[in-house]
């Protein structure tokens, strides 16, 4: 074995002769009754918070064709009907396509998903924490998983169908494969999962270059992990284009790859400051505490550069800034981010529990628990009258028919899907030919949103019924920044005849 993880080894070593303890028994009841809460309440609160949107519709639907039959085919995203789906890398599709042929297709089902891959994610976080030894207090390390769980970033990707979580969970397996005590472990789990990364989201290679080259900057000895995770990745890089190109679909892969700007910086105002720290709240107030814990450290002469507060504070800078130039760093990718802050944080504050600085830090931490998961379903609640997605499908059910071939938002996706002979999205018009757009029998939209298809649809459409919003009683203040919508649709049917 090399020095790269001395360190880890003698304390695996000890664990194996001694035997766990009652304390480590205790911590990973504690740690495992944590997980769970957070997987059941998700569950009970799935409904209700988001509200379905488009990200949603756009990601159930390549899985729902191939669940049922009908190929790796969408007609949500904007390519011709009946072609192989190209718009995204598809290993996440094909995980949720196993998962609608077991739980079938509603809000429920499809974002149970995303929540048992986050509360593994978090656990296999919390588990390499404790085994490479960064946190060795267990109160600490409870605080670190509590607080993540809670946090926005982890709370979002948790409640939307989309593939973060699938990448927040390869991540959390690297991270357990870096610090194991074994070099061959190490070795075959960055290839193997580096070949995973390609097919679950491009971003996450971006992710994963720009964090394995800043931990190769503070810590050398992880090159070889690093270099093998590289080649897993070039590994599936090369899959992907064999995938693509034998379905005829790398072309329109590439298309979409050519609309990312790179070496392009997001326009600034007065505002772009808080609006990114309104979506990314984790890495405002984290770096807030690091900051302070800096400050504590350089007074008592302990500031280093492998320090946690410089690994934070670099990470912080870095992760966002490179992702933001070479692809981008939406609110969905903010989880990136958090994990090694929050891990930072507890690292810093273990260093010298009792201080000031300490405290001030762990008021942060909480400060990051409450803007995260209890704010957000505090506005859910409020909110649930007009977020009840029962509503919705009666009112879809009521007012289509088996043989409508419908044109439709998200919010109406799960229903329409399943009772209708065929379902479009705005965003898939461009690519029908005029015969298939004259086919469209009927729009499910909102009010605001109805232009957007009839500039695309040719003929006169009549509202037949409505499905108005309900909005909150009281505290209708009391939400998640941007998180205020409830459902609101209209029908509209083609005029048959003459105009």
């Amino acid at each position: 074995m090399d020095g790269s993880n001395r360190d880890i080894s003698r304390a695996a070593t000890v664990r194996e002769r001694c035997g766990p303890s009652e304390g480590d028994r205790s911590l990973t009841v504690a740690a495992l009754a944590l997980l769970g809460a957070f997987l059941t309440f998700s569950l009970i609160t799935a409904k209700f918070s988001p509200v379905v949107w488009t990200d949603e519709a756009l990601f159930a639907d390549p899985a729902w064709h191939l669940a049922t039959g009908q190929g790796f085919t969408s007609t949500m995203w904007p390519q011709p009907k009946g072609t192989f789906y190209a718009m995204n890398v598809p290993l996440y599709f094909f995980l949720l396509a196993g998962w609608i042929k077991l739980f079938g297709l509603s809000p429920l089902a499809v974002r149970s998903l995303n929540m048992v891959l986050v509360t593994f994610a978090a656990g296999f976080v919390w588990r390499a924490v404790r085994v490479g030894g960064i946190v060795r207090s267990p109160r600490l390390a409870l605080l670190m998983l509590a607080v993540l769980l809670c946090s926005a970033e982890i709370t979002t990707i948790a409640r939307n169908s989309r593939y973060d979580a699938l990448c927040a969970f390869g991540c959390a397996i690297i991270f357990n494969g870096a610090i194991s005590r074994s070099q061959y472990t190490r070795m075959i789990v960055a290839i193997l999962i580096g070949m995973m990364l390609p097919l679950a989201g491009l971003q996450i290679v971006f992710y994963c270059a720009t964090v394995g080259g800043i931990v190769v900057v503070f810590w050398p000895r992880f090159l070889r992990f690093v270099l093998c995770l590289g080649a897993g990745i070039a590994l599936g890089l090369s899959a992907l284009i064999v995938l693509l190109r034998l379905n005829n679909a790398l072309g329109r892969f590439l298309s979409v790859l050519r609309k990312v700007k790179v070496l392009h910086a997001p326009p600034f105002s007065l505002r772009t400051p808080f609006d990114f720290a309104a979506a990314h709240p984790t890495l405002a107030i984290g770096v807030c505490i690091l900051i302070v814990l800096s400050i504590a450290a350089w007074k008592r002469g302990a500031l280093r550069w492998r320090s946690p507060e410089v690994f934070g504070i670099v990470c912080a800078v870095v992760i966002p800034t490179v992702l933001m130039i070479f692809y981008h760093f939406r609110g969905e990718y903010g989880w990136m981010i958090a994990a090694p802050i929050l891990i930072s944080i507890i690292a810093s504050i273990e260093r010298v529990p009792k201080s000031f600085a300490s405290r001030v830090a762990v008021a942060g931490l909480l400060a990051i628990a409450l803007v995260g998961a209890p704010l957000i379903l505090a506005g859910g609640f409020v909110r649930a009258e007009g977020r009840d997605y029962s509503r919705v499908e009666r009112f879809v059910a009521h007012n289509l028919n088996a043989n409508d071939r419908a044109a439709i938002d998200p919010a109406a996706y799960y229903t329409a899907r399943l009772l209708a002979t065929d379902c479009v999205s705005v965003y898939h018009l461009p690519s029908m030919t005029a015969e298939e757009k004259s086919a469209i029998t009927v729009l499910v939209a909102a009010p605001s949103n109805r232009s957007g298809f009839t500039e695309q649809l040719e003929g006169d459409w009549t509202e037949i019924a409505s499905l108005p919003p309900i909005a909150p009683a009281r505290l209708a203040w009391l939400r998640y920044p941007g998180d205020k919508e409830v459902y609101a649709l209209t029908v509209y049917r083609r005029k048959l005849g003459p105009n």
